[in-house]
């Protein structure tokens, strides 16, 4: 980039950005009359103790149809696809799918902030802003606009969170968000999105599943009773080390096991 190339950009930066109403109100209304949106995100979200990084491709078109596939923490993908009357979710790696009825706007996977706008009726509530305030951050070593915003639940209770949504400073089109959550979880998620795009050319064959031949029908493994043995079994810990409940029970009498997902 040449030195007025650069000095140009510096320039529109620096340039004052509209009031917040006045982007919040252009971004909903870009969403809402889209007929299509494609984008790639990665979702990372961070406990105290737990973290996990989940990468995203999506496809939308309205009315409900939409082909996603997405790995969390590089493991195998899984896609999920909506052709408007059934959802399938096949997971790649055991080779099990899934098939239920499309209920409305409800893809089978998060739309994070920023890209929830496209939803015409809110699933997990509504966002506002908080004043009019722009601000002009880094994030994620870019230069963005920053707004603030609050989250209502469906029943319009604002929830213990703060909220940004940030910017890019010449489209106002979204880059990235953060949640923070002061609830019991202290969860703290980051959204960055790449190649987001507004009505692209969308093939009606994107939103047709082709069932694998070897795929088989997702089951759940019987319960065990009360008392029982515990079967055995080998996973991978969050630091990938393999684990069997034999080395687990190893000079220890019990073993409590936490069973933790997020959606």
């Amino acid at each position: 980039m040449t030195l007025l190339a650069l000095l140009c950009a510096g320039q529109s930066y620096a340039q004052k950005a509209p009031a917040a109403t006045e982007i919040w109100d252009r971004l909903q209304k870009t969403f809402a009359n889209a007929n299509s949106v494609e984008c790639e995100f990665t979702y990372s979200q961070t406990q105290p103790l737990h973290s996990f990084i989940t990468t995203y491709h999506v496809v939308l078109q309205r009315p409900n149809k939409s082909r996603a596939w997405y790995s969390s923490n590089g493991k195998t993908p899984i896609d999920v696809v909506t052709d408007g009357t059934t959802t399938w979710m096949y997971f790649r790696a055991t080779k099990m799918f899934l098939k239920n009825g499309s209920n409305g706007e409800n893809y089978g996977f998060p739309l994070p902030l920023g890209l929830s706008l496209y939803r015409r009726q809110p699933v997990g509530g509504t966002y506002r802003l908080t004043s009019e305030k722009v601000s002009k951050v880094i994030f994620k070593g870019k230069h963005t606009l920053a707004i603030q915003l609050v989250h209502d639940d469906r029943n319009g209770k604002q929830l213990s969170e703060d909220n940004w949504l940030y910017l890019n400073p010449r489209s106002y089109m979204p880059v990235g968000s953060m949640r923070i959550q002061h609830a019991e979880d202290r969860m703290t998620t980051v959204v960055t999105f790449a190649a987001l795009k507004i009505d692209p050319t969308v093939s009606p064959t994107q939103f047709t599943f082709a069932l694998p031949k070897d795929a088989i029908p997702y089951r759940d493994t019987d319960p065990i009773a009360v008392g029982n043995d515990a079967p055995t079994f080998t996973a991978t810990t969050q630091d990938g080390r393999e684990s069997s409940l034999t080395d687990l029970l190893r000079d220890h009498k019990a073993l409590l096991l936490n069973f933790w997902s997020y959606g």
